[in-house]
Protein backbone atom coordinates (compact mmCIF):
# COMPACT_ATOMS: atom_id res chain seq x y z
CA UNK A 1 0.00 0.00 0.00
CA UNK A 2 1.37 3.41 -1.01
CA UNK A 3 2.04 5.91 1.74
CA UNK A 4 0.00 9.11 1.40
CA UNK A 5 2.10 12.24 0.98
CA UNK A 6 0.86 15.36 2.75
CA UNK A 7 1.95 18.59 1.08
CA UNK A 8 2.17 21.91 2.89
CA UNK A 9 -0.90 23.05 0.97
CA UNK A 10 -2.91 19.98 2.02
CA UNK A 11 -1.94 20.57 5.63
CA UNK A 12 -2.79 24.28 5.39
CA UNK A 13 -6.17 23.47 3.80
CA UNK A 14 -6.91 21.10 6.67
CA UNK A 15 -5.75 23.63 9.25
CA UNK A 16 -7.93 26.32 7.65
CA UNK A 17 -10.97 24.02 7.82
CA UNK A 18 -10.20 23.13 11.41
CA UNK A 19 -9.63 26.77 12.42
CA UNK A 20 -13.19 27.57 11.36
CA UNK A 21 -14.44 24.97 13.82
CA UNK A 22 -12.16 25.54 16.82
CA UNK A 23 -10.31 28.80 16.16
CA UNK A 24 -6.66 29.36 15.28
CA UNK A 25 -5.28 29.33 18.81
CA UNK A 26 -7.04 26.09 19.72
CA UNK A 27 -5.46 24.04 16.94
CA UNK A 28 -2.93 21.51 18.17
CA UNK A 29 -0.69 19.43 15.95
CA UNK A 30 -2.41 16.25 17.21
CA UNK A 31 -5.86 17.71 16.55
CA UNK A 32 -4.79 18.66 13.02
CA UNK A 33 -3.31 15.21 12.44
CA UNK A 34 -6.58 13.60 13.53
CA UNK A 35 -8.51 15.97 11.25
CA UNK A 36 -6.25 15.03 8.32
CA UNK A 37 -6.29 11.32 9.16
CA UNK A 38 -2.54 11.01 9.67
CA UNK A 39 0.08 10.98 12.39
CA UNK A 40 1.79 14.21 13.47
CA UNK A 41 4.95 13.25 11.52
CA UNK A 42 3.86 14.67 8.12
CA UNK A 43 2.88 17.92 9.81
CA UNK A 44 6.24 18.25 11.56
CA UNK A 45 7.99 17.31 8.32
CA UNK A 46 6.30 20.30 6.66
CA UNK A 47 6.39 22.76 9.61
CA UNK A 48 8.98 23.06 12.38
CA UNK A 49 6.46 24.20 14.99
CA UNK A 50 2.87 25.18 15.64
CA UNK A 51 3.94 28.84 15.49
CA UNK A 52 5.36 28.37 12.00
CA UNK A 53 2.16 26.59 10.94
CA UNK A 54 -0.02 29.39 12.31
CA UNK A 55 2.11 32.10 10.68
CA UNK A 56 1.82 30.31 7.33
CA UNK A 57 -1.89 29.72 7.89
CA UNK A 58 -2.59 33.45 8.34
CA UNK A 59 -0.81 34.25 5.09
CA UNK A 60 -2.45 31.31 3.31
CA UNK A 61 -5.94 32.33 4.42
CA UNK A 62 -5.23 35.90 3.26
CA UNK A 63 -4.12 34.63 -0.16
CA UNK A 64 -7.23 32.45 -0.43
CA UNK A 65 -9.40 35.45 0.44
CA UNK A 66 -7.66 37.56 -2.21
CA UNK A 67 -8.53 34.99 -4.89
CA UNK A 68 -12.16 35.14 -3.75
CA UNK A 69 -12.22 38.95 -3.53
CA UNK A 70 -10.40 39.56 -6.82
CA UNK A 71 -13.72 39.56 -8.68
CA UNK A 72 -15.26 42.14 -6.35
CA UNK A 73 -15.16 45.91 -6.12
CA UNK A 74 -13.37 47.41 -3.16
CA UNK A 75 -16.70 48.21 -1.52
CA UNK A 76 -17.88 44.62 -1.98
CA UNK A 77 -14.61 43.35 -0.48
CA UNK A 78 -14.96 45.45 2.66
CA UNK A 79 -18.69 44.66 2.97
CA UNK A 80 -17.86 40.96 2.69
CA UNK A 81 -15.19 41.39 5.35
CA UNK A 82 -17.67 43.25 7.58
CA UNK A 83 -20.34 40.58 7.14
CA UNK A 84 -17.81 37.91 8.05
CA UNK A 85 -16.88 39.92 11.13
CA UNK A 86 -20.51 40.30 12.17
CA UNK A 87 -21.48 36.71 11.38
CA UNK A 88 -18.59 35.15 13.32
CA UNK A 89 -17.08 37.96 15.44
CA UNK A 90 -15.09 35.70 17.77
CA UNK A 91 -13.42 33.85 14.88
CA UNK A 92 -12.93 37.04 12.87
CA UNK A 93 -11.28 38.91 15.73
CA UNK A 94 -9.12 35.92 16.66
CA UNK A 95 -7.70 35.72 13.13
CA UNK A 96 -6.48 39.28 13.56
CA UNK A 97 -4.57 38.45 16.75
CA UNK A 98 -2.72 35.34 15.55
CA UNK A 99 0.45 35.31 13.46
CA UNK A 100 2.02 38.13 11.49
CA UNK A 101 0.02 41.10 10.30
CA UNK A 102 -0.46 40.58 6.59
CA UNK A 103 -0.08 44.32 6.03
CA UNK A 104 3.50 43.89 7.29
CA UNK A 105 4.18 41.55 4.37
CA UNK A 106 4.34 43.96 1.41
CA UNK A 107 4.68 41.22 -1.21
CA UNK A 108 1.34 39.77 -0.05
CA UNK A 109 -0.47 43.11 -0.42
CA UNK A 110 -0.15 43.38 -4.23
CA UNK A 111 -3.41 41.48 -4.94
CA UNK A 112 -5.27 43.76 -2.51
CA UNK A 113 -3.83 46.86 -4.16
CA UNK A 114 -4.95 45.52 -7.55
CA UNK A 115 -8.49 45.15 -6.20
CA UNK A 116 -8.38 48.65 -4.71
CA UNK A 117 -7.15 50.18 -7.97
CA UNK A 118 -10.31 48.96 -9.74
CA UNK A 119 -11.97 51.93 -8.05
CA UNK A 120 -11.30 54.97 -10.28
CA UNK A 121 -10.80 57.15 -7.18
CA UNK A 122 -7.87 54.97 -6.09
CA UNK A 123 -6.23 54.21 -9.43
CA UNK A 124 -3.45 56.81 -9.15
CA UNK A 125 -2.59 56.33 -5.48
CA UNK A 126 0.70 54.88 -4.30
CA UNK A 127 0.96 51.56 -2.48
CA UNK A 128 1.67 53.49 0.73
CA UNK A 129 -1.56 55.50 0.34
CA UNK A 130 -3.55 52.32 -0.42
CA UNK A 131 -2.05 50.66 2.65
CA UNK A 132 -3.17 53.65 4.77
CA UNK A 133 -6.70 53.47 3.34
CA UNK A 134 -6.89 49.73 3.91
CA UNK A 135 -5.62 50.06 7.48
CA UNK A 136 -8.15 52.74 8.38
CA UNK A 137 -11.08 50.87 6.86
CA UNK A 138 -10.09 47.57 8.45
CA UNK A 139 -9.75 49.38 11.79
CA UNK A 140 -13.40 50.48 11.47
CA UNK A 141 -14.47 46.91 10.58
CA UNK A 142 -12.60 45.56 13.61
CA UNK A 143 -14.28 48.18 15.80
CA UNK A 144 -17.72 47.24 14.49
CA UNK A 145 -17.04 43.53 15.07
CA UNK A 146 -15.86 44.27 18.65
CA UNK A 147 -18.93 46.39 19.28
CA UNK A 148 -21.18 43.72 17.78
CA UNK A 149 -19.61 41.08 20.02
CA UNK A 150 -19.81 43.24 23.17
CA UNK A 151 -23.49 44.05 22.66
CA UNK A 152 -24.30 40.38 22.15
CA UNK A 153 -25.54 41.06 18.60
CA UNK A 154 -28.63 42.95 19.80
CA UNK A 155 -27.94 46.66 19.57
CA UNK A 156 -26.35 47.07 16.15
CA UNK A 157 -28.46 46.39 13.07
CA UNK A 158 -26.39 44.92 10.26
CA UNK A 159 -27.82 47.52 7.84
CA UNK A 160 -26.48 50.29 10.08
CA UNK A 161 -23.02 48.68 10.14
CA UNK A 162 -23.03 48.38 6.33
CA UNK A 163 -24.11 52.00 5.83
CA UNK A 164 -21.54 53.20 8.37
CA UNK A 165 -18.80 51.28 6.59
CA UNK A 166 -19.73 52.64 3.14
CA UNK A 167 -19.65 56.21 4.47
CA UNK A 168 -16.31 55.49 6.13
CA UNK A 169 -14.85 54.20 2.87
CA UNK A 170 -15.85 57.40 1.08
CA UNK A 171 -14.53 59.65 3.86
CA UNK A 172 -11.19 57.80 4.11
CA UNK A 173 -10.66 57.82 0.33
CA UNK A 174 -11.42 61.55 0.12
CA UNK A 175 -9.12 62.20 3.09
CA UNK A 176 -6.12 60.44 1.54
CA UNK A 177 -6.12 62.23 -1.83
Amino acid sequence: MAKKIYTREMILDGALELSKEVGFKSISMRMLAKHLGCSVMPIYDAFDSKDELLDELIVYSFEEAMVFHSKQSIQERYLSMLESGLRHPEYFLETLHVGPMVSDLPDKMAPLYAIMRKDSRLRMLTDQQLRAINGRIEFVIIGLAHLYLQTKYDDIPVDFAREYLMKTIDIVIKGIK
